[in-house]
């Protein structure tokens, strides 16, 4: 629901903008907003071995330190970063900052 409404207010904004080739820029909008999410629920799935689909190696390292997150998730910054990418708030690049990585190291040993 999160996604559709801000391909609503994209949509809303190549309205404004101006009625030609607007369903090339709408499309082109959209595409940006629905990528991430697609992409990081896709690569979450194959974090199950029953799932069929190619696992890249960008794919098994970011399953790989979201499995080690999940474990240090009671840290009370890391639960609130999680919340904020799951949520579309933050990237979810978030995740991977440097302050991030050392909570994580420290709350999965």
């Amino acid at each position: 629901m999160t996604v559709s409404s801000m391909e609503a207010l994209a949509l809303r904004d190549c309205l404004a903008a101006a009625r030609r080739g607007l369903a090339q820029r709408s499309f082109a909008a959209a595409a940006k907003l629905v990528d991430t999410p697609w992409r990081t629920t896709v690569g979450s799935d194959l974090q199950h071995p029953g799932v069929a689909g190619e696992r890249t190696l960008q794919t098994r390292f970011l399953n790989g330190r979201l499995s080690k997150f999940y474990r240090a998730a009671a840290d009370p910054v890391l639960a609130k970063t999680f919340v904020e990418v799951v949520n579309l708030m933050r990237p979810p690049l978030a995740l991977l900052a440097p302050a991030m990585i050392g909570r994580v190291w420290a709350g999965s040993r």
